[in-house]
């Protein structure tokens, strides 16, 4: 493997072995800051927040751990907007579904009113009770333009 390409087997390896030594040595900041290190690795930013917060309450505070600071709040920002973007999509599947649901109402309501209007009114193969029923409609219509 290259570069930062650890898999997470690594990374989780990684953390135990800092934890173990974390034990018998619990006031190390550069401990705290390389367990930060890796759990941001891991994506777990409120883990990594705590152990560089120990770090700098132990005395750790050198350009790396303010940089390793830095990284974390860019970390929090984007997995915000993540979490935001993620909720929007939600609403807009929600709002979809709703849409979808109204418009095969709708469908029924129209069809269902198809339907009543041919009881009503007949359908074109009867052609007498259907031209009576326009003439009636169109009178309808001329007396309500009135």
């Amino acid at each position: 493997m290259s570069g930062n390409a650890r898999s997470d087997a690594e990374v989780a390896l990684a953390v135990r072995a800092i934890e173990q030594v974390l034990e018998a040595r619990p006031k190390e900041p550069k401990l705290h800051y390389r367990k930060g290190q890796v759990l941001m690795l891991q994506e777990d930013l409120p883990g990594a927040r705590a152990a560089l917060t120990e770090c700098r309450k132990l005395g750790g505070g050198d350009r790396d751990l303010r940089m390793a600071m830095q990284r974390l709040k860019e970390m929090e920002k984007e997995e915000a907007i993540k979490r935001r973007m993620k909720d929007e999509m939600e609403l807009l599947l929600q709002h979809n579904e709703k849409n979808k649901a109204m418009r095969a109402e709708a469908k029924a309501q129209g069809e269902r009113a198809l339907m009543q209007t041919v009881s009503i009114f007949g359908d074109k193969s009867d052609e007498t009770r259907f031209g009576r029923s326009l003439a009636m409609l169109e009178e309808a219509r001329a007396a309500f333009r009135r």
